[in-house]
């Protein structure tokens, strides 16, 4: 397995004291909701094994792969006051590319948008392959793109997250995902800010 970290590489003595996670251990959305598309479409399914472990769900392209790609939202847990969270707060979640005949675009990409309108876009750097890997995506505004809207404005009151897995060309399993958790560490704990994008990489056979 591999682990690719992104801008903030959190170092700390202490655990997270408010972490969110769905594992999709259950065999179920686990509260994340999505509106299949029609017939041609790409749509989120759920797999009880082949995660990382158990587990996961996973983007499926339909045979138009030019319809714009299905969105899959975060339940509630995930929602609300980002302004207060200090350094190393973020997403880390395993990703894993499941394609045989296309090759990968981008990891699987993170939506926030806010109370007003605000809308930022990120996703973490390095493509996906066929075996999981562990990304972290800094809740740091270089890390982002703003569509819309101001991130401290953003931050103030996230209404949704949603998750876009659309991340090749053509039809058929594309992004799955697995272990996604907004991070939040306690008080206290002590955070290495990276200066680049890409900070480290671990391969574990």
């Amino acid at each position: 397995m591999k682990t690719i970290l992104a801008a903030t590489l959190l170092v700390t003595g202490s655990i997270a004291s408010a972490d969110v996670t769905t594992t999709w251990d259950s065999g179920t959305f686990e509260g994340w909701t999505h509106t299949p598309s029609p017939g041609v479409g790409g749509e989120w399914e759920i797999f009880s094994t082949g995660g990382n472990p158990d587990g996961y769900i996973s983007y499926v392209d339909g045979p138009d792969g030019t319809q714009p790609a299905v969105r899959i939202f975060a339940p509630g847990s995930y929602l609300g006051d980002y302004s207060t969270y200090g350094p190393g707060a973020g997403f880390r979640y395993d990703a894993i590319y499941e394609g045989t005949v296309n090759p990968p675009l981008n990891m699987p990409v993170i939506r926030l948008i806010g109370a007003g309108g605000e809308i930022a876009e990120g996703f973490a750097p390095g493509v996906n392959d066929s075996t999981w890997q562990t990304v972290f995506l800094a809740l740091e505004e270089s890390s982002w793109s703003m569509l819309s809207g101001t991130w401290n404005d953003l931050l103030q009151n996230v209404t949704a997250l949603e998750l876009i897995g659309d991340n090749a060309v053509g039809a058929g399993r594309e992004a799955g995902v697995d272990n996604f958790t907004l991070v939040v560490p306690a008080p206290g704990s002590v955070a290495l800010l990276g200066l680049g994008g890409f900070v480290g990489l671990r391969r574990r056979r």
